[in-house]
């Protein structure tokens, strides 16, 4: 059965599990030269882990039957999904959907007129799974990553709430 609830501290390492095995499992095809760049692997690590012990009040986690299979973070008052992610062993058996229920009804609960999340734009699971629940392409930008010294592309989506 599939639950959510606030993230505690105890969830750190889970949540940084759960990071990394969705990163992983998709960002190899997404960017394939990232395996070639060692400093990047260990720039993603740092990352997680400063996600995980800095955000997790912020942070919501979706369990299967008690186990945390995804989370997914929205800072109060921003009309923003600013986290999304699945561990890859649960992809595809609701979390993601959970999730961005609960931000788009916290989101128009707080008065914004519309919410917004990025993904990468090969990203093509996480896109339909946006579009599904209603979002739209908005525009492309690109990002630096300093790990792989390079732009990766994104692409913002909007869906309106009124």
């Amino acid at each position: 059965m599939l639950t959510l609830r606030p993230a505690t501290e105890n969830d750190i390492l889970a949540i940084r599990a759960i990071s990394d095995s969705a990163y992983w499992s998709n960002f190899h095809w997404l960017e394939p030269d990232a395996w070639d760049h060692p400093a990047y692997r260990g720039l993603v690590v740092e990352m997680h882990e400063r996600e995980a012990g800095d955000f997790w009040p912020d942070i919501t986690i979706a369990d299967f039957d008690g186990l945390p299979g995804g989370w997914g973070a929205r800072f109060t008052g921003k009309n923003e999904i600013a986290e999304m992610w699945v561990h890859e062993d649960f992809q595809g058996k609701g979390a993601g959907s959970a999730l961005i229920r609960k931000y788009l009804s916290d989101i128009a609960e707080e008065g914004h007129p519309e919410a917004w999340i990025e993904t990468h734009l090969r990203n093509e699971g996480a896109t339909r799974l946006y579009q599904r629940m209603g979002f739209a392409p908005d525009h492309e930008i690109l990002r630096f990553s300093k790990g792989l010294g390079r732009d990766i592309p994104l692409v913002r989506m909007r869906q309106s709430l009124r």
